[in-house]
């Protein structure tokens, strides 16, 4: 089915590998954890491919993968991003906007709105990468323990950091301090803060996002490639 929807988009010139379980297996040493996007200190560059793959596969293919989270986010041995795990993924034709369906994916990435409504659209992949994002900001999982010990969701908890500037620090991996300049965090929270709004039409799509974490990286001074290269699972098919 993969095959099917990516090859209907031959105007596009961007790249799509298709890996089989088996290749993915080798290509991140049989799914290691070290491999995991958010881990190992590279997390916070990778995020924008990701991005990447996510805007492929809603304006090019219309695939709402569902389940966007750390562990679904792999690096292979020469960092390239692999977006992996689709078996909850939904294939939407692209004329339709929204579809009705039961709400599935993991508790704490789940988008407010989907998970009250059912109502499943592209956004909801962009609440995931929002979630996903914090969690890389802050060096903390959505469902850690220290979220679970002050009764507030790591979402919310960032989201209340963000009255001033010290409260935000507090949060904020060790790491990411080292790493990034203020005005470029800066950029960065906000951009991760569209991602979180409540309402559907407050949320950018995936795109924007793209872009907007483009222009940071670019004045960090990063390489980005111009190609999107998106992996999928070829035995999980997308349900209709």
């Amino acid at each position: 089915m993969f095959e099917k929807l990516l090859s209907d988009c031959e105007e596009s010139k961007q790249i799509i590998k298709i890996f089989t379980e088996e290749e993915l297996k080798k290509a991140t040493n049989n799914f290691n954890s070290n491999n995991v996007i958010g881990q190992g200190g590279f997390g916070t560059v990778y995020k924008v491919e990701t991005a990447g793959a996510l805007d492929y596969m809603h304006s090019s293919t219309k695939i709402i993968h569902r389940d966007i989270k750390s562990s679904n986010i792999l690096l292979d041995d020469d960092y390239t991003v692999k977006v992996s795990n689709f078996g909850i993924s939904r294939s939407v034709p692209k004329e339709i906007m929204e579809v009705l369906t039961a709400v599935q994916g993991t508790l704490g990435y789940i988008g407010p709105e989907y998970f009250s409504s059912g109502i499943l659209t592209e956004k909801s992949d962009v609440y995931n990468f929002g979630v996903l994002v914090v969690e890389l900001l802050t060096g903390e999982k959505v469902n850690s323990l220290a979220a679970i010990k002050r009764n507030r969701s790591l979402v919310d908890h960032f989201i209340m950091s963000l009255v001033n500037a010290e409260s935000l620090v507090e949060i904020l991996d060790d790491q990411v301090k080292v790493d990034c300049e203020p005005g470029q965090l800066n950029q960065v929270v906000y951009i991760v803060k569209s991602c979180l709004q409540r309402e559907r039409q407050a949320k950018p799509m995936m795109r924007k996002v793209k872009e907007d974490l483009l222009s940071v990286q670019t004045s960090l001074g990063l390489v980005h490639s111009t190609q999107e290269i998106v992996s999928f699972i070829s035995n999980s098919d997308v349900p209709e």
